[in-house]
């Protein structure tokens, strides 16, 4: 056995369940009627130990945080007073019905301590235990920064998508660019994208004075738009905004509706579609819920019996790190996500042959099964042949992803 291997250095807090929007496709069920949400003393206790745990980067989400705007301001007093930087803030700007409205709370965090949002990238996350990480810092290669703004069908029966254009034009006032800004787009259950939302965020961020440069500038909105998807960025001025698209998951209120599943092949899961793919690469997050569980994962995918750590109100923060670096689990999946559970479980002898949407989805059916867990734990115990196992499954992998490209070696 290769442990301990989890030691994260982000914090992603998850303030309230409580959201303005009932979105169909929302993977923790959030809305109006959720009242679960971290208590100031408990969000005090959560940065105190953090900094203690070596953890310098933090992130809020919800639910919808700027509901209750007090505590956000509470968080990000407490991470400055413990030197935590940073890195992003979900919300779908229910609140950004005008330009100034929006202003006068991104200036009350701006004056908290909320500026120079931290983008993280590969190379500064916690080293691989056998393959060096990237150096290069890439728009792929980061996650977060500043601020990441909802922008969809989904989110649009509930705010409008003027909202996010008002935000990011108020984030270029306040702060002077749009460079920390990204747009989370979710594909409706078809898997193509509702481009009306978009066209009318469009308008609306060009009626305001933000136009896009030359390489946009005199193509047809739905040109601009397939530009936009092709590069996940939409280039201003006053600075990019990344985009980033993804597929509903079968989780939380999405589990209602009637997905397409299969059984996934060696192909798409060597074609790395894991949206979460870098954070189970390596493990560097630990993520606290409103109730205060905590999993050593990112997103709410990850929030299994597999990678259950915890809860922030029964011990600590630091305990709950320490519990991670002996999960059997964060071992295996930490050298590709579910691209090397798969791998694993077929090497094992272990069944793959569960009906899913996506390697993320598939990683979550294994993870929250009580008896496949059990399955790989013995499969793990007493694993001598592990590591090489590893660098034969990534060189292959590297292969098959060049012979895609036409390279063949």
């Amino acid at each position: 056995m290769f442990l301990p291997v989890y030691n994260p250095n982000h914090l992603y807090l998850e303030l309230t369940n409580k959201c303005n929007a009932v979105c169909a496709h929302c993977g923790n069920c959030s809305g109006p009627d959720s009242d679960v949400s971290l208590e100031k003393s408990t969000i005090t206790n959560i940065m105190n130990s953090a900094k203690k745990s070596g953890i310098s980067i933090y992130s809020l989400s919800g639910g919808e945080v700027f509901l209750d705007f007090e505590k956000v301001l509470h968080t990000i007093k407490e991470a400055k007073i413990n030197k935590l930087k940073p890195n992003q803030i979900n919300t779908n700007a229910f609140f950004a019905n005008s330009v100034d409205e929006c202003g006068g709370f991104l200036e009350k965090l701006k004056d908290e301590g909320y500026k120079e949002p931290y983008r993280i990238y590969r190379d500064e996350l916690k080293k691989l235990r056998f393959f060096p990480p990237t150096k290069e810092k890439y728009h792929e290669n980061a996650y977060g920064g500043g601020f990441a703004l909802s922008l969809d069908s989904f989110h649009e029966k509930f705010v409008d998508p003027k909202n996010v254009s008002n935000f990011i034009k108020a984030h270029y006032n306040v702060f002077g660019n749009t460079e920390n800004l990204e747009v989370v787009v979710a594909y409706d259950l078809d898997y193509k994208l509702s481009l009306k939302p978009l066209i009318k965020f469009l308008n609306n961020l060009h009626g305001s004075g933000l136009d896009v440069v030359e390489c946009y500038q005199n193509e047809k909105e739905l040109n601009t738009i397939t530009r936009i998807m092709d590069e996940h960025k939409l280039r201003l001025k006053s600075g990019d905004i990344s985009f980033r698209f993804f597929p509903p998951i079968p989780a939380g209120r999405a589990r209602n509706f009637d997905f397409e599943t299969k059984i996934l092949t060696k192909d798409d899961f060597a074609q790395e579609i894991c949206s979460c793919s870098l954070f189970c690469q390596e493990p560097a997050t630990i993520l606290v819920k409103p109730d205060g569980k905590s999993y050593a994962a990112l997103d709410f995918l990850c929030e299994s019996e597999g990678m259950y750590l915890g809860n922030v109100y029964e011990t600590s923060l630091k305990t709950l790190i320490k519990k991670g670096q002996n999960n059997f689990i964060i071992d295996i999946i930490s050298f590709d996500g579910a691209n090397t559970l798969q791998y694993f479980m077929e090497k094992n002898n272990i069944s793959v042959d569960i009906e899913s949407t996506s390697p993320c989805h598939f990683c979550n059916q294994v993870l929250s099964d009580g008896e496949l867990i059990e399955e790989l734990k013995r499969a793990y115990s007493g694993l001598g042949w592990f590591k090489e196992e590893m660098r034969r499954y990534n060189l292959l992998k590297a292969k098959f992803r060049l012979s895609n490209m036409g390279i063949c070696l």
